[in-house]
């Protein structure tokens, strides 16, 4: 089974709206890859969820469920690692989480992650991490 981290903004549209609608949500509760996140990452998405301007896209409980959810069936593991290969060094963080865990994919929708070729050569030489975008992701796992 792949082990797959999942950027947070990803993260953000699997429990907008109807998480049965997200593909990686529905993926990921039908055993097809193992979840991989660092607490430092829920940190960060339960700060966004907390977002006054994100309220009106959640159900009413559904930040907290989710953010449950996500700490009893996904894998929560701490990098032993510092990377700095992105432009945004906030971002170092997903990539650090993938490289620790040996990840096989980092699934993001930010472009400074997905359409650096030097940083996706190095996660990929390096790490064994293939950074991809969430389309190339389904088109992975689903093909």
């Amino acid at each position: 089974m792949p082990k797959v981290v999942i950027d947070t903004s990803l993260l953000v549209r699997m429990v907008t709206g109807t998480p049965g609608a997200s593909p990686l949500y529905r993926l990921w509760r039908a055993g097809r890859f193992e979840l991989l996140i660092s607490s430092h990452l829920l940190d960060e998405l339960a700060e966004v969820l907390d977002r006054p301007h994100l309220q009106r896209y959640l159900r009413p409980g559904a930040a907290h469920t989710f953010l449950a959810l996500l700490h009893a069936e996904a894998t929560v593991i701490t990098p032993a690692l510092h990377i700095n290969l992105c432009r945004d060094p906030k971002d170092d963080a997903l990539l650090e989480v993938a490289a620790g865990s040996q990840a096989d994919y980092l699934v993001s929708g930010d472009r400074d992650l997905t359409d650096d070729s030097h940083l996706k050569s190095t996660m990929k030489a390096k790490y064994s991490v293939n950074v991809v975008t969430m389309a190339e992701f389904l088109a992975a796992i689903e093909g």
